[in-house]
């Protein structure tokens, strides 16, 4: 536990700067499968409506990643891009 305690890095903001980060963060780490621009709002909405729904289950980044790809959604990191590979 004293471990983690001293990894734990708090920081204070607002909501809106919380909600403009997690945008932000999207933006740079998930495309659409077509050209147009990801629009952030709507893929967060889409995983949190995703997470509220099964709420007692184990998130995994192999799920997050599923999910969105089922959606049209895909990760920028090319290492990790299963339609790049083979």
């Amino acid at each position: 536990m004293r471990s983690f305690l001293q990894r734990l890095r708090v920081v204070g903001f607002v909501e809106s700067e919380l909600i403009r980060r997690v945008d932000q963060r999207i933006r740079y780490t998930i495309y659409p499968s077509g050209r147009t621009p990801v629009e952030a709002e709507a893929c967060g909405s889409r995983w949190a409506r995703r997470c509220l729904a099964g709420w007692a289950t184990e998130v995994t980044a192999d799920k997050v990643r599923d999910y969105l790809a089922e959606r049209g959604w895909r990760e920028r990191d090319w290492q990790r891009d299963t339609t790049l590979q083979n």
